[in-house]
Parts: C-alpha cells; sequence; structure tokens
C-alpha cells in the first residue's frame, strides 16, 4: 500500500531507493499505469472530451476513475471505503516516506479526501486542485463541464475497464510472488 501511494511521488530508479514490500508497490503502481495509459477503452473515454480538454484528458479521466471506485466502492471491496481509507491514512503516516508524501497524506486525512472522493464535487476540487500546480497555463480549472456532460459514458468505461485492470494487477502479483 505505501509503494502504491508513493508511486506518484517517486522518479527514477526504484531499486536504488526503496526495497521490499515498498519497492513492489512503486513497481505494481508503475505497471498499472503503463496497462492503464495503453487501454483501448481508457484511450475511448480520453475520445470523449471535448477538444479543448482531450491533451488533459488522462489527467481527468484518471480523476473521474477514482471517482467511480469511490462511488462504486462496495462492489470491488467487501471493506467498507470508510475503513479501507481510514486503514490507508494510518499505513502511509506510520511509514518512512519522503516528506512531501507525508504532507500530502496528512492533508488528504484533514480534508477526508479519500472518503470524499465518491462525491462528484470531488471531482471538481481535484481539477482546480490540479490546474493550479501545473506550472504551464491550462483549463483544467473548467473541465467539470466537459466531465459533467460525459460522466454517464465514462463511468459505464470505468465499469468495462475495471475487470481488465483487477486481473492485470492479479496476475501482475502472481508473478511477483514466484
Amino acid at each position: 500500500m505505501v509503494g502504491g501511494f508513493l508511486g506518484d511521488f517517486v522518479k527514477g530508479r526504484l531499486e536504488t531507493q526503496y526495497e521490499g514490500k515498498i519497492l513492489s508497490g512503486l513497481k505494481l503502481h508503475r505497471a498499472i499505469d503503463a496497462f492503464t495509459d495503453h487501454h483501448p477503452i481508457v484511450k475511448q473515454s480520453h475520445q470523449r472530451f471535448t477538444k479543448e480538454f482531450r491533451r488533459y484528458a488522462p489527467i481527468i479521466c484518471d480523476i473521474a476513475y477514482d471517482h467511480f471506485l469511490a462511488k462504486n466502492w462496495s462492489n470491488y471491496s467487501e471493506v467498507p471505503l470508510q475503513e479501507f481509507t481510514s486503514y490507508c491514512y494510518q499505513t502511509v503516516l506510520k511509514a518512512k516516506v519522503p516528506i512531501n508524501a507525508r504532507n500530502t497524506m496528512s492533508r488528504y486525512q484533514e480534508h477526508k479526501v479519500l472518503e470524499s472522493s465518491h462525491d462528484a464535487a470531488f471531482v471538481s476540487r481535484a481539477l482546480v486542485s490540479i490546474s493550479a500546480r501545473l506550472k504551464r497555463d491550462n483549463p483544467l480549472d473548467k473541465a467539470f463541464d466537459d466531465f459533467e456532460s460525459i460522466k454517464k459514458e465514462l463511468e459505464q468505461d470505468f465499469e468495462l475497464f475495471m475487470p481488465s485492470v483487477l486481473g492485470f494487477t492479479n496476475s501482475w502479483l502472481i508473478e511477483a510472488i514466484d
């Protein structure tokens, strides 16, 4: 879990920075990202956005898919979302992680980001936040209306994609254990 969370914070060669379960989690995070980036259903989701937002579709879809996962959490886990997110916060904050990752997780916990991602307002807040953090001018802070107009289709894509990514993840984990 810690390595999975750190995947967005750790760059470069992993073997020189981490070992054990954290290294495995980082590798899995990268493998899932690569699988997702090349999946035809995800590419279909990207094409659903208007031209203005298509360049940023991978970012928007990532947020949207997180939203759909939280919204439909009980379809994918027997552990309630609130219980799972509490475990995530505790696990990552107890681990030895870079300060920027610790600060992010602390902020997530304070603002209940993970458990509130089931609400569509999460998508809007996330887009505005990411837009402000990007160095270049971008239209992400205006992308929520585009998301809203295709939300039903994106959620259908997500539901079609989940069995594939779950199967990929399970296969990856089995191979990693061998």
